[in-house]
């Protein structure tokens, strides 16, 4: 997993703040923790008194600033059948629903003339500025679980987004007029010629991960399978508090199945890609003291015993780029072709071979929701690697130039699951600090892959 300079934890539930706060300003009173530690290394005074902007609770609201944001989560736990998740989904839906009609009047009664409710959620579609309405939405798109009101006291202004969009039309030269935008831990926003990416905060560790892969990749020049199906860098810029970035959009669109085509694609992709980013020092480290850090003491032992066993099973094994979230719907293809990978806001040098292709195998099975990465990895991925893995795997590996033995797939494995449950932790700290999380996906996993290294 790569390591994020500016700040080890961000909160993906965050990335609506390009999308609502004012473009000018510069002094904001914040109450939540979790928003205030996201705005801490930005280019705004986070102050008391005097603010142009407050981001509050309904209740802590003073209605002094010009805007006043409020911010809404009523999110549910994970796991279970599809009929409860569908039942948690609708209880969050009237519960935030609810909520926002309390901000909506909290806030006209402070006096703001216009106020907005901006209803989304993680990895669904969102309406921007200049975007017409999608032409259908997905269930869960039409009963989201969050939501931000915000009020202006006089005419509406400018937010970051718009000041981020006009900045890069500037730069490039394009229209940019938003096609489609997707909310994740920062807006996704589709032209017909780019994707822009605006990031607050901590989560400019994305930007910076994907500009250092794109880079990385330009540098080692690793032919045509590679260099023709990742996006071109267009552009990266400052915007007040946050940062933008954007990239040639690529054509294609997203396979339904991993066919043999496909998956042969794949492996060329990503056994051309380990020759960007090597680090043959890195080691495990980091990620076990990320997964320990939410950990009783006794998981946290046993955390960093199974990732000191990865290092030395793999010492003579290559490490390069990885994508780190090479997953179909990050994959664009045309007649069942690899034509471009997308999204490296997860990426980094100095990782392990075969943990991309171990996630898209877990991915194509449908095996790779959050609450399940555990589970997924004990019943499917240890009892692959000791039957001495399969004919793809043992191919990748003679590509790399080492023979992929039992215990160096196993050691794999165990590099995979390190390297996603430390992903989950630094992405998604409230699901790790969750007891039924750390239960699934380390207390009842941890031994199990000992046990399979120790065998």
């Amino acid at each position: 997993m790569a390591a994020h300079a500016r700040d080890p934890v961000w909160y993906v539930a965050h990335g609506w703040l390009p999308l609502v706060m004012p473009a000018d300003a510069r002094r904001l009173r914040v109450t939540p923790p979790d928003v205030r530690a996201m705005l801490e290394s930005t280019a705004v005074a986070l102050v008391d008194d005097g603010a142009d902007a407050e981001i509050a609770t309904v209740c802590d609201l003073r209605g002094d600033a010009d805007v006043a944001v409020v911010a809404l989560d009523a999110a549910q736990a994970e796991g279970g059948s599809r009929a409860v998740r569908l039942a948690r989904r609708a209880r969050g839906f009237a519960g935030v629903r609810a909520q926002a009609t309390l901000a909506q009047r909290r806030l006209e009664q402070l006096g703001y003339a216009h106020v907005d409710v901006l209803s989304w959620d993680l990895g669904q579609s969102v309406r921007v500025p200049e975007m017409a309405p999608p032409p259908r939405r997905r269930l869960a798109e039409r009963v989201p679980q969050r939501a931000v009101v915000v009020g202006w006291r006089g005419e509406r202004g400018p937010t970051v987004l718009d000041a981020a969009l006009r900045q890069a039309r500037e730069h490039s030269g394009l229209a940019l007029r938003p096609e489609w935008a997707v909310m994740r831990t920062t807006p996704v926003i589709a032209t017909q010629e780019a994707v822009i990416r605006v990031a607050v905060g901590a989560a400019r560790a994305e930007i910076d991960a994907r500009v250092a892969a794109l880079a990385a990749i330009d540098t080692a020049s690793p032919g045509r399978q590679v260099a023709e199906r990742v996006p071109e860098a267009l552009g990266r810029g400052d915007c007040g508090m946050a940062e933008w970035f954007l990239e040639r959009r690529l054509a294609g669109s997203n396979p339904t199945t991993l066919t043999d085509a496909l998956l042969a694609d794949c492996v060329e992709f990503l056994v051309a890609l380990q020759s960007c980013g090597r680090d043959p020092s890195a080691s495990t480290g980091r990620q076990a003291d990320i997964i320990a850090a939410a950990c009783d003491p006794q998981d946290a032992t046993a955390v960093r015993r199974l990732a000191g066993w990865v290092d030395d099973v793999l010492a003579d094994v290559p490490r390069g780029l990885a994508h780190g979230d090479f997953t179909l719907r990050n994959l664009l293809t045309q007649d069942e072709r690899l034509v471009g990978v997308v999204d490296w806001d997860s990426s980094g040098p100095g990782r392990f071979p075969l943990i991309d292709l171990l996630h898209l195998r877990l991915d194509a099975k449908r095996l790779t929701r959050p609450d399940r990465l555990g589970p997924a990895v004990v019943e499917d991925l240890l009892p692959w690697a000791a039957a001495g893995g399969d004919a793809t795997a043992r191919d990748y590996c003679r590509r790399l130039d080492f023979e992929g033995t039992r215990a160096r797939l196993l050691a794999l494995v165990a590099a995979y699951w390190l390297d996603r449950a430390a992903y989950q932790a630094v992405r998604f700290p409230a699901r790790a600090r969750r007891p039924a999380w750390r239960q699934s996906n380390v207390s009842e996993t941890v031994p199990r892959l000992i046990q399979a290294a120790t065998a």
